[in-house]
């Protein structure tokens, strides 16, 4: 990969029990690789947490991303 560019135009954040949260958004992402290719994809991701005392940061419990569309195709 050459180069990589990110946008989030929102995020959701949702409180589950057990002091984790979800959180939701979707990435606009366009890439350009070492082959010359070029994409441009709309991934939809979702992000489960927890705070922990063993760390300063929060926990990723789980990560899911979904292909959402691809902008280059309209698909």
């Amino acid at each position: 990969m050459l180069s990589d560019d990110h946008d989030i135009e929102s995020i959701e954040v949702s409180y589950l029990s057990e002091g984790k949260y979800a959180v939701e958004f979707d990435v606009r992402w366009r890439g350009d690789f070492k082959d010359g290719s070029f994409t441009d994809l709309t991934v939809a991701q979702r992000w489960v947490m927890y705070e922990s005392e063993q760390f300063d940061h929060p926990v990723i419990e789980n990560y899911v991303a979904v292909v959402k569309s691809n902008n280059l195709t309209g698909d």
